[in-house]
């Protein structure tokens, strides 16, 4: 868990330094003032999942808006700092954080907003850390991988063959119980068997 997580910090913070150093640099280019700020800005709000970056093309068409003479060049500000983190977020991000350590984005982005809700800005920052955390462990528990499979957004295992005639031999010895309770016996016998045939 230590492993996974230092490696999920490491590749994230030195892809926001770089997503950082690219919007303070474009920001210089456009003439914007304060571009250094900008650009470690840039870096802070993209630990944040979405709004993060949301934040930063609001704060940039807005102060451009303030220092440029009509609309068309506060928008390309703002539209430059959204192709930066979107190029970032779709493209760079998911090739260099490994795809073990990658998270379903509605869970993503339901945590962030309720660790938001809880801890503010800095429940923002670790909403991320914990799930991957929490997801590490599903990998690790016994009973927990499909827990693991629903934070990761992967498709649930296929059946086998098998899997589908214990599920067939299950209906039927239960259809053909007499009541409730002699079909509860007649499922968990045939569960044993299965799970003795597998520990063999």
């Amino acid at each position: 868990m230590e492993d996974s997580l230092g490696n999920y910090l490491g590749a994230i913070t030195i892809i926001n330094a770089g997503l950082g150093l690219a919007v303070g640099l474009a920001m210089w280019a456009w003439g914007m003032p304060g571009a250094l700020l900008f650009g470690i800005g840039a870096f802070l709000l993209n630990f944040i999942p979405y709004l993060g970056a949301i934040t930063g093309v609001v704060i940039s068409g807005i102060v451009a808006l303030v220092v440029m003479p009509g609309l068309f060049w506060p928008a390309m500000v703002a539209a430059t700092y959204l192709g930066l983190t979107s190029l970032e977020g779709q493209i760079i991000t998911p090739y260099f954080v490994s795809r073990r350590l990658q998270m379903n984005t509605v869970v993503v982005f339901l945590g962030v907003a309720l660790w938001a809700w809880l801890w503010s800005v800095i429940g923002m920052i670790i909403a991320v850390p914990v799930l991957v955390v929490i997801r590490v462990l599903a990998e690790h528990i016994p009973g927990w991988e499909k827990f693991g499979n629903f934070l990761a957004g992967d498709e649930p295992p296929a059946l086998t063959d098998e899997d589908e005639e214990e599920a067939r031999e299950l209906v039927e010895a239960g259809a053909a119980a007499e009541d409730s309770p002699a079909a509860r016996v007649v499922t968990a016998e045939l569960l044993a068997d299965h799970d003795a045939r597998d520990a063999t």
